[in-house]
């Protein structure tokens, strides 16, 4: 009987060593494309200055800068809903895969094009080149939405997401609580 007893506290403690290390991995995961995505969106906002600046920039270089970084994001983001899953054991998949990456890889494409025709031209177009800031904005905010909605899904990222940021991540108003009554 203590043996049988002594067995269950081995499982017991098993399991939840399995937990944690799925937390970790999925914790790192996160924090990864996180990093990655602010990364490219601070490498895109310098070019962008620049450009607007009509200082000069090494396209080449720069060019070669934002594929890393894409590259480094796409490999995290690409693990996250592998991570999760493996996380919720059963429970539906983030379906997310493609949808970032490619408004990364647009709005990179289109920076770098407007990069290309500012450095054969002798002065930016300065609405083209808010327009781009706009939509690199934009690609980054949803980007940085979903990996907190991602954040707020492995457990021992919870504290680390507000709670007013978390109620919105799960699609509650402002000043209600998960039942829907006001706070």
């Amino acid at each position: 009987m203590v043996q049988k007893f002594a067995r269950r506290g081995t499982v017991a403690d098993s399991d939840a060593g399995m937990r944690r290390a799925d937390e970790d991995l999925a914790a790192e995961t996160v924090a990864t494309a996180r990093v990655a995505g602010r990364a490219w969106w601070m490498s895109a906002q310098w070019l962008l200055a620049a450009l607007e600046a009509q200082r000069r920039v090494d396209i080449d270089q720069y060019e070669e800068q934002l594929r890393v970084e894409l590259k480094e994001f796409t490999e995290a983001l690409y693990r996250v809903p592998t991570v999760l899953q493996d996380r919720r054991r059963g429970r539906e998949a983030v379906e997310f895969l493609g949808s970032p990456t490619s408004m990364m890889v647009e709005a990179t494409f289109k920076i770098m094009a407007a990069a290309h025709r500012v450095g054969t031209a002798d002065q930016a177009d300065a609405a083209e080149l808010a327009a781009l800031r706009r939509f690199g904005g934009d690609v980054h905010g949803s980007i940085s939405a979903l990996l907190m909605d991602c954040a707020a899904s492995v457990p021992r990222m919870r504290s680390a997401v507000p709670a007013y940021l978390r109620d919105r991540i799960q699609g509650r108003p402002d000043g209600e609580n998960a039942h829907g009554a006001p706070q």
